[in-house]
Formats: C-alpha cells, sequence, structure tokens
C-alpha cells in the first residue's frame, strides 16, 4: 500500500475489521498529504487495486485522514484498536472516504453503540493470536484456561507480549503477569478491569525537558560504565564485539551507506560523553559519519585475520567523540567477507544490537533496490528514557523499589569462592575467552517438561541447575548469580538503541541442603520478584548497599546466567550471535551470514553463563575471565553443568548436594585410574633388617656423621644391637611402647634402631619442647621403656648380636604425636606394613644408592625424620646431622649441604622457601631437594641445578601420600600442587557426603593404602570417627 501513491504516509495505515452484515470486513484508514494531490479518489483507488492486487481482498471501506490522525504511541507504533473504536464512533473526521457499493446501505454504525471491542471475549481471543504468533503455533492449540508458562514461554516474549498489550490495549501489565500462573484468561479479566487507566507517567510528558537541551545527565547504569571507565581510561571491558562472516555478493556501497543510515536514525549511535568538574553529560550532535573501514585481507591467513579482529574489538573508543560504533569489513575474496561491529556499552546493549542488525539489513536491502526503506519514525529518544528514570526514582515507586532490594540483600553478600588456576590479580582484569557445549535435543525437550511440571520457565531451570553447580563447586550456602533483565518494561522504549538493560542480584539460600525441584522453586520466586521489580537500577543499589569494595572482583556477584532471546526477520538465529560462538547462520538478501567466536573477548564477570536455543538444542556458552581460569577447568566445568541437567532429569527430587555431576569417565579416572599405585615390597622383611643386611655387606662403611662424630655401619649396628638386649631385659617387645627423648645424634639413631630390633614402637620426643608438653605426651602414651641420651652410656657389657624379635607387618613400627594445631596432639599408630611400604617407593622413585649422602635435618618428633633415617640405612648410603643453628639458617645450610656433598635431602617447607631465596652455592653435589610439612607457595623462578619435589602427608599416613616434581612456573600462577599418590596408596578428594568431587574443584583430601595408621592410641571414638571405610576400593573394614 505505501507504495501505490507518492501521497500516501509510509507507516501509517491502520487496517481492522468489522462486522458487517454477519461477515468481518476489512477497514483502512489511511494517512496522507492531500495537499500535494487533490484528487483523493486517485489514491483511494490506488489503495484498492493494491490490496486486490497484493492480497485478493476487497475492503468494506477506505478513509483518508490527516497526518497525524491515527492513534498511535509514543514510539510511532499504531494503536489499531483504538483506531477501530473512533472509526465506529465517527471520531476520525476523514478528508475523503470510500465504502464498498454493494454494502453502502447496510447500517454499520450501530455497532458503535454494541459491545465494547474491549470486553473480555474480544481481548481473550486478541491474546490468543498475539501467542501463538509469538509461539509460532495454530490458535486453536491454545488453551485459555491453562497457565501461559505451560506453552514454554520466556521473559522476553513475556514483555514483547507486555509491549503489545500496552500499544493496542492502552494497558501497563507487569512481565510476570504472563510467567507465574496465570491464564490467558485470567489476564483478559485483569486487562478488562485496568482498561482505560493510563500507564505509569510516560516519558513523553516531560519529553521537552531534555529534548532540546545541547547536554542532558547519564541513566544510572551509564554513570556507573561511564566512571569504571575513567579509572581504567585504557580498558576495552565495555566494548561490544559483533564479528560474522559474510558469503555472497556484498554490495560495499550499500552496506555503509547503511550503516550510516542506523546513525542518522539513531540518537544514542550519534551520543559523545564528557563531564564538568566530574559530572558527566552526555550530548547528541545533529550529525556524525560512520567509522567505516574496509581492509583487503584477502592474503592473510587465519592467524593475521583473528589478530586483527581482536585488535580492532579491543581498540579504545574516545568517549568525548562520536560516533561510539565503528565497522571494520574484512575482504577476504569477492565472496567472503568479515564484518566487525563495534560499540560502546555507553551507548547500546544486546537489545539495541538486535534492534540495529535487523534494520540494517532492511536498509541494505532498500539500498539496493533504491526504494524507501519501511522503518517506523521514532518518536522516543534515550533522553525520555533518562528523565523516565529520573522520575521514577525520585517518586514513591522508586522508594519502594529500593526498600524490597535493600531488604533482599541485607546483611553479608558472599563472594562466589571457586577455586581459580590463577592467583586472583588484585584488580580485577576482563581478559577474556569462551567455550561452548551442545545440549542435545533430547535433553532439551526432558529440560521443558521439567520446567511446565513445576510452573517454571526454561529459564529459571537452566539457572537452578547453575545455582546447584556453583553450589557443589563451592559448597558456599548463599549463591548470589546476577541476572539481566531487558529494562525496557515500558512499550515506548522498545525501538530505542541505547542502554537499558539492568542487572538483578539473585540470592539463593541452600543452608537447608534442597532438593532440586525446591531449589527450583525458590529460584522461580525470585526471578519473578526480580522482574517485577527490575527497573530499580542495579548501579544505585550498589551504591546504597555499600558492600566492603574488593577491586579484584565485581561487587555483589561474580557469575551471571543468560538465556540468549533475539529475532531477525523471524528466525530464531540471531540468538545463536548473541552468544559470540561460531554457530549461528542466517540467509539475508541472498548472502548467508555466520557468527565467528573471537579468540580473545572482554570478560565482565568471572564467569558468564550464556545459553541460547538453536532449532531443538540448546548452546551453553562459557565466558570466563583467562587470568583465573584455564581452558580446561571451563571445559570441565561445560561437562559438570550438563551433568547437572542430566542429573535433575533422572531424579529432580534429590538433595542438590546428592546430585550426581561426574560422569563415568571422569568418575573412573579420579578413582579409579589415578589410584592405579600397586607395585611390589617385601612384607615379610623388616626395616631394621634391611639395615643389618646392609651391616653384613659393607660393615666399615660410614653410617652417620654428626659434626665431629662419626660411625660405620658395623658399629651403628653393634651398639644398637646393645640397646636392644638391655630393652629386651626390661621386658620391652613387640607391640610395646618406647619414647626417645633425644636430640638429633648417632645416639638418637642407634636408639630408635634399637626399639626397632625389639619389635617394639618407638615414640620420637623432641627434648626442646617445653618440660609441660613432654610431660603431658609421656603420661599420655604410657611407654613401657623411656630412652634419654644418658642411657647409652652404659650398654657396653651387653650382646652386639642381632636380636631378631619375631613380627608381622601389622604390628606397630612407631607412634607418633600430631602438632596439635586443631586440639591437643594425638598419638598416631603406624604399623611396619606402611614403613616398609615408605621405604621401597623411596628407593625405587629416587633410586637411592650406597653412594647417596642424605641429611637428617628435621626435628625428631616430625615424622619425616623417619623417612629422613629409615629408607637411606636400608640402601647403606650416609646420613648427616647438622648441628641445630645450621638447621635454622638457610645461609649456613646452604654451606653445609655444599661441604658435606650431600645428594639428597628433605627440608621442611618454610626453610626450603628461604633458601630457594637465595641463589644455590655452585659447588653442590644435591640432586634431590624434597619438600614437605606445609605448603609450598609458589615454584622458583629458575631451572634449579637440583629437582624440587613437593609431598605431603597427613601423620595417619607413613609419612608421604603424594608426591610431585616442581618446575618453573609462569608468573601469577598458582601454588605448586601437591602431587599424585605413592606406590601402594589412594586418595580422594571428597565433599561432606563423601562424594568425589570433580578435578579442580576443593575438597576434603581422603587417603587410603598400605601405608594407612592403625588408628589413634587410646581413642577407639575418635579412630572410629575418623578412620572410615573405603566405599571405592571394593574392600570391606
Amino acid at each position: 500500500i505505501e507504495k501505490c501513491h507518492p501521497s500516501i504516509k509510509p507507516s501509517c495505515v491502520a487496517a481492522f475489521s468489522i462486522e458487517v452484515s454477519d461477515q468481518e470486513r476489512l477497514v483502512l484508514v489511511q494517512e496522507a498529504d492531500t495537499r500535494k494531490h487533490k484528487k483523493t479518489d486517485e489514491i483511494i483507488e490506488a489503495i484498492r487495486a493494491a490490496v486486490a492486487e497484493n492480497h485478493e481482498l476487497r475492503p468494506f471501506a477506505i478513509a483518508l485522514v490527516r497526518a497525524g490522525s491515527i492513534p498511535k504511541t509514543s514510539s510511532g507504533k499504531i494503536r489499531r484498536n483504538t483506531c477501530r473504536e473512533e472509526y465506529l464512533k465517527g471520531k476520525l473526521q476523514p478528508v475523503a472516504e470510500w465504502r464498498d457499493g454493494e454494502a453502502a446501505e447496510s447500517d454499520y454504525s450501530d455497532l458503535a453503540g454494541g459491545d465494547s471491542p474491549y470486553d473480555h471475549e474480544s481481548i481473550k481471543q486478541w491474546l490468543v493470536t498475539r501467542l501463538a504468533a509469538r509461539l509460532r503455533v495454530e490458535p486453536e492449540t491454545i488453551d485459555t484456561t491453562s497457565p501461559v508458562f505451560r506453552y514454554g514461554i520466556d521473559s522476553l516474549e513475556a514483555v514483547e507480549l507486555i509491549h503489545d498489550i500496552e500499544t493496542e490495549l492502552n494497558v501497563s501489565l507487569s512481565p510476570t503477569s504472563f510467567l507465574q500462573g496465570l491464564s490467558l484468561s485470567d489476564i483478559s479479566s485483569e486487562i478488562v478491569r485496568l482498561r482505560g487507566s493510563l500507564p505509569a507517567p510516560s516519558a513523553s510528558e516531560a519529553r521537552a525537558t531534555y529534548r532540546n537541551d545541547a547536554e542532558y545527565p547519564l541513566s544510572y547504569g551509564q554513570r556507573a560504565i561511564w566512571f569504571m571507565q575513567q579509572l581504567w581510561p585504557e580498558s576495552a571491558a565495555y566494548n561490544i564485539a559483533v564479528p560474522v562472516r559474510i558469503r555472497g555478493r556484498l554490495d560495499v556501497v550499500a552496506l555503509k551507506s547503511s550503516f550510516q543510515s542506523l546513525v542518522d536514525r539513531h540518537a544514542a549511535l550519534r551520543t559523545s560523553f564528557s563531564d564538568r568538574d566530574g559530572e558527566p553529560s552526555q550530548r547528541v550532535e545533529p550529525g556524525s559519519e560512520i567509522s567505516f573501514q574496509v581492509i583487503d585481507a584477502s592474503r592473510w591467513d587465519e592467524e593475521a585475520v583473528d589478530e586483527r579482529l581482536i585488535e580492532e574489538s579491543l581498540a579504545r573508543f574516545d568517549l568525548n567523540s562520536t560516533p561510539l560504533l565503528k565497522v571494520s569489513l574484512l575482504k577476504r575474496s569477492d565472496t567472503e567477507f568479515i564484518l566487525l561491529t563495534v560499540a560502546h556499552h555507553l551507548i547500546a546493549d544486546l537489545w539495541s544490537l538486535t534492534i540495529l542488525m535487523e534494520e540494517l539489513w532492511r536498509l541494505y536491502r532498500a539500498n539496493r533496490e533504491r526504494s524507501v526503506p519501511a522503518l517506523t519514525p521514532l518518536t522516543t529518544e534515550y533522553s525520555d528514557y533518562v528523565l523516565w528514570q529520573r522520575s521514577l526514582m525520585d517518586g514513591a515507586d522508586g522508594e519502594t523499589l529500593g526498600t524490597y532490594w535493600r531488604h533482599q540483600l541485607a546483611g553479608d553478600l558472599p563472594a562466589l569462592e571457586l577455586h581459580c588456576d590463577f592467583a586472583r590479580p588484585p584488580r580485577q582484569t576482563h581478559n577474556g575467552a569462551s567455550q561452548y557445549t551442545v545440549i542435545d535435543a533430547k535433553l532439551t525437550a526432558s529440560l521443558e517438561r521439567l520446567a511446565k511440571s513445576n510452573g517454571a520457565t526454561l529459564y529459571m531451570t537452566l539457572l537452578a541447575a547453575y545455582q546447584a553447580l556453583l553450589y557443589r563447586y563451592t559448597f558456599q550456602k548463599e549463591i548470589l548469580v546476577g541476572m539481566p533483565a531487558a529494562g525496557r518494561s515500558r512499550a515506548e522504549f522498545a525501538p530505542v538503541v541505547g542502554y537499558f538493560v539492568n542487572l538483578i542480584a539473585l540470592r539463593a539460600d541452600l543452608s537447608s541442603d534442597p532438593t532440586y525441584e525446591e531449589l527450583l522453586s525458590m529460584t522461580r520466586d525470585a526471578v519473578l520478584s526480580g522482574l517485577a521489580r527490575q527497573e530499580y537500577p542495579f548501579a544505585a543499589l550498589v551504591e546504597e548497599l555499600r558492600p566492603e569494595r574488593d577491586l579484584s572482583r565485581t561487587p555483589l556477584f561474580q557469575t551471571v546466567f543468560v538465556l540468549q532471546k533475539g529475532k531477525l526477520f523471524g528466525d530464531e538465529g540471531l540468538s545463536a550471535f548473541a552468544l559470540g560462538e561460531s554457530v549461528g547462520r542466517l540467509t539475508i538478501d541472498g548472502l548467508t551470514v555466520e557468527s565467528l567466536s573471537l579468540k580473545r573477548v572482554v570478560a565482565q564477570f568471572d564467569l558468564t553463563l550464556m545459553v541460547s536455543r538453536i532449532e531443538d538444542k540448546l548452546i551453553a556458552s562459557m565466558q570466563y575471565n583467562t587470568d583465573l581460569f584455564l581452558p580446561g577447568t571451563i571445559e570441565r566445568m561445560l561437562g559438570h553443568y550438563r551433568r547437572v541437567l542430566e542429573s535433575v532429569i533422572a531424579d529432580s527430587r534429590a538433595p542438590v548436594s546428592q546430585i550426581d555431576i561426574l560422569d563415568a569417565q571422569e568418575s573412573k579416572r579420579l578413582l579409579l585410574d589415578w589410584n592405579r599405585t600397586i607395585a611390589d615390597y617385601k612384607k615379610d622383611v623388616f626395616a631394621f633388617q634391611l639395615f643389618e643386611e646392609q651391616a653384613e655387606r659393607r660393615p666399615d662403611q660410614i653410617a652417620v656423621t654428626c659434626e665431629t662424630e662419626v660411625i660405620t655401619y658395623r658399629r651403628l649396628n653393634e651398639r644398637a644391637n646393645q640397646l636392644a638386649h638391655r630393652l629386651l631385659k626390661s621386658g620391652v617387645g613387640p607391640e610395646s611402647r618406647v619414647s626417645v627423648c633425644i636430640t638429633p645424634s648417632i645416639n638418637m639413631i642407634v636408639a630408635i634402631l634399637a626399639c626397632a630390633k625389639t619389635g617394639a614402637a618407638y615414640i620420637p620426643l623432641d627434648p626442646a619442647y617445653p618440660a609441660s608438653r613432654l610431660k603431658y605426651l609421656i603420661d599420655e602414651s604410657c611407654p613401657q621403656a623411656q630412652i634419654f641420651d644418658a642411657d647409652l652410656n652404659d650398654i657396653e657389657g651387653e650382646p652386639t648380636t642381632n636380636p631378631g624379635p619375631i613380627l608381622s607387618g601389622e604390628n606397630l613400627a612407631y607412634v607418633i604425636y600430631t602438632s596439635g594445631s586443631t586440639g591437643e596432639p594425638k598419638a598416631v599408630e603406624i604399623p611396619h606394613e606402611g614403613l616398609m611400604n615408605l621405604i621401597a617407593w623411596h628407593l625405587r622413585e629416587y633410586l637411592v644408592t650406597p653412594k647417596d649422602r642424605a641429611a637428617q635435618i628435621a626435628g625428631p618428633a616430625f615424622d619425616a625424620s623417619v623417612w629422613e633415617i629409615w629408607p637411606y640405612l636400608a640402601a647403606g648410603a650416609r646420613i648427616s646431622i647438622p648441628d641445630a643453628d645450621t638447621r635454622m639458617s638457610p645461609t649456613r645450610l646452604w654451606d653445609w649441604l655444599s661441604r658435606n656433598r650431600i645428594s639428597i635431602c628433605f627440608i621442611p617447607t618454610p626453610l626450603a622457601e628461604a633458601m630457594l631465596n637465595d641463589e644455590p652455592p655452585s659447588n653442590l653435589s644435591l640432586r634431590a631437594m624434597l619438600v614437605g610439612g606445609d605448603k609450598l607457595h609458589r615454584a622458583p623462578d629458575i631451572e634449579l641445578p637440583f629437582a624440587l619435589i613437593n609431598h605431603y602427608g597427613p601423620t595417619e599416613y607413613s609419612v608421604v601420600t603424594t608426591s610431585h616434581t616442581v618446575i618453573p612456573l609462569e608468573p601469577g600462577e598458582q601454588a605448586p600442587p601437591i602431587g599424585r599418590p605413592i606406590s601402594n596408596t589412594r586418595v580422594y578428594l571428597l565433599d561432606d557426603k563423601l562424594q568425589p568431587v570433580p578435578i579442580g574443584v576443593p575438597g576434603e583430601l581422603y587417603v587410603g593404602g598400605a601405608g594407612l595408621a592403625r588408628g589413634y592410641q587410646g581413642r577407639g571414638d575418635l579412630t572410629a570417627e575418623r578412620f572410615v571405610p573405603d566405599a571405592f576400593s571394593g574392600r570391606t573394614g
């Protein structure tokens, strides 16, 4: 119709039906400029001909009215039902009118006085038509008595329907009307009740305040972005980059002209920002030339293309200049182009980009056809929104909204404590990347059914699953996730380009370990409440709550969940483009447009999970901060998210803590593959016997040195035998306990060997302990005998032969006390089987030979001393013991290690870290430095002339449980790991329900295997509590 006559005003026709002689007949009301063309009959005839030719319809009436006569919203949308009502009541005052001669005599004027077109039934049927169109189903399939959410409507579709209702029926509803269980019949009744009421104060009512001003203030959201940009002016954190690949014969001139038309049409694209005395303002320029560059990339490889795309996408905008929109067109060939559109967040959001992309291609088609594009004139600008928002915040509604949000977010707001692969930088960075996974059609359909059965939307269902995943990753009782809202609750803002999006903080309480269905119900309520109050600016809320500022994190929440939704010419494909992944494809005007992913993106938050529906599947894309997470971590996290979705479909009534997030392959890796540590070791030979064999083989080889003292293997064996015989006379034997309270020396090693030769378990005590602590330990352990340094002065008359006790691997080898850092020290009982496994592993792992020289540096009550002594005596190597002052000085210890030609030694971690701050001597014989006993905070910055091996082991295991060879790491990486289990050892990382946690997720370390202690001496209750059955080993007990 618009093209049939030059006097017709485009986008200014109202088409509606009326009942004439029991038939529905078409009426057209058209605005026309009759000043230029006086012959109105020609205009009417042109319209009749166009309708007949293109639609095969015969109108009942055509009315021409003056420009501005047709009722419209402030955004320019035609109110068709209002126009119909005024036409029937004769209020339109047409300048010319034609009626079908065959029905001219019919009296239709009485329709105006009949039933109102806004009665309940009419509105209900109108709603059915609109909902069916949105869902692309037949109207007959819509049940007006069923809750609307059962049709899978989402929040964006709800907003669009609300806009339709406001435009056509002049009634404002909350977007949650379509999401909270109401039927179309219920909504129709509510519209009838509200019919005729004015919507909330329109922005257009006060439009003159800013419309003609050169400058106007920023919205709350814009202010937050502007201040952050001033704080970090070189940051590209607020750049929105959309790359697409275009295949086909692209008209570059038409494309550039189309972008220019967008700049001319939308005030936001001609807006610049400045400040006076720190107060920002924005200004709409009357004109601005599009930044459009064509780059010949025909000879570039993909790496060069990626680098250029990243460079352009991260280029800084000058906020004082326009436009804050840049277009780069990389020409790969005559039929392949890459189009990169970059906008600053101050002037656009995702909804805005949807508007721009749809209008761009309409303009492109019109430019190629040399026709006038069919774009609705804009009557609302972003300045109207700013004014409306300020009016809202200054009024009673703003105070009510603020009170609600302050109550919702009162108290401590915990930061999301996800384990990171890198140390968190002191100031938040925005270096990002993304990965995605596909949720197949079968699972997607199951999720939609689950949502409907729980009165929820797909968004709520997916969000609850994400909250469950975060809980299983952190076990925090409260989880805060951000939810973006369109921020366009009023229809007049729907076609406006600008920054409207608002973030909503959703707080989930999981302290009661709810089932998934219970969590979904809570999430549903939170989402509905948030959407109903989405107009309160997130930036204002942050200012009011004043959370403790942490420059390394975003305030209130550090992760956001988004269900992307977008339409382009009725195609669902645009939502795939919003993901920023290479998964979307559209065909537009003979061109194939494909979405592209950037190798580097801007990460506004630690994690942003974006889900989009493409055909019958879902694509879940995780955008992450690369300064915090490795790609492998995100890949696993997406897999776990998919597994959560599968688990809740299988059993939605399971507690969140019991949701299975590991698939069979990962479970096998964690529980079986990484615990395949079986290795042979001598179970019928004991540590002291291995020493005795060495004393026979190399009797004259030096066994131990301590300062100026030296003792051979023969003499060490003889002295130990003498003390052992003395102990046997006192009744000591297998399962007896003997305390050894001697400073590190040859005598200490003699005493330890003597205890073992009697079959008794020795209890190492440190003479340096306070007397009160020593008394407590001796009284608590009840040793059958005690050995002090002086007791070795009177053993010369005893036999020097090997006693030869009868033992089994289950007999105790030693009893050692925990540090007591978590309470009173506990006496841990370690059997010979564990000690022998430690010795066999150590000799095999570190290839210890009689030529090695080891050091004994740890305190005697530290279980590492067990490790420093037995493996080397079993191998025939030499043990050297430094004096106390040397053990405490990194510099002196380096010198001592060099002078004594130590080849392998254990150094307690804190001491090792202090030593590694200095450069090692050049003449070291050291080939391996073993560390343990505390966290190793960082790896060395340089290559060392020896191997550095990190170890971990609780006192309840025979010294060592895991080991890891440390290599120099890049700056910013986390502390070195503790490694993998040693021989015949099983290690599990479990949650508080004794379930394995995923790779990379913190948990409680559980150990089992040959080195496990018997328990706590005299503490059966605590032993039963701490020593639990291994549910994963396949063994009982």
